[in-house]
């Protein structure tokens, strides 16, 4: 939470998928959030339920996992992502498409860094593009500069 803020108030995106399925409401999983969410309210989110209440945190499954990975490929391969962390390279060259479909690090590798940057491409897909707000002065300058 902190980290986020030194970041100028960045995009704060939880992993849910352990506070999802781990925890109950009697262990706090949703207060673990709540916390967070009233501390800092820069958090994502990803759809609403059927009461209307926000959906916070990336949820990690076999299909969002699958356009994670694949948005991630994509974006590498186009030159639109450069890495330039060595472990989360490595972690690159020793993950793979299992026979059963699904992506995975080879056995005795990890994946944890990879998945931070897919997961981050792929909510970085599904956010509206920033329209910049232009002051007085911007477009004074634009109209001067004609």
């Amino acid at each position: 939470m902190h980290l986020a803020q030194c970041y100028d108030n960045a995009l704060l995106v939880i992993e849910s998928n352990t506070l999802e399925t781990e925890y109950t409401e009697a262990d706090g999983g949703q207060y673990i959030l709540n916390v967070i969410g009233r501390q800092y309210g820069h958090l994502y989110s990803r759809s609403r339920d059927r009461k209307g209440h926000r959906k916070f945190g990336f949820h990690t499954n076999r299909q969002t996992k699958r356009q994670a990975i694949y948005a991630l490929i994509a974006a590498v391969r186009e030159g639109q992502y450069v890495e330039r962390c060595h472990a989360a390279i490595d972690e690159m060259c020793t993950y793979e498409l299992t026979r059963q479909g699904g992506f995975e690090a080879m056995p005795g590798h990890h994946d944890d860094i990879l998945m931070t940057r897919a997961i981050a491409l792929q909510v970085l897909h599904e956010l509206p593009m920033p329209h910049p707000t232009l002051t007085t002065d911007d477009r004074q300058s634009i109209l001067k500069s004609y």
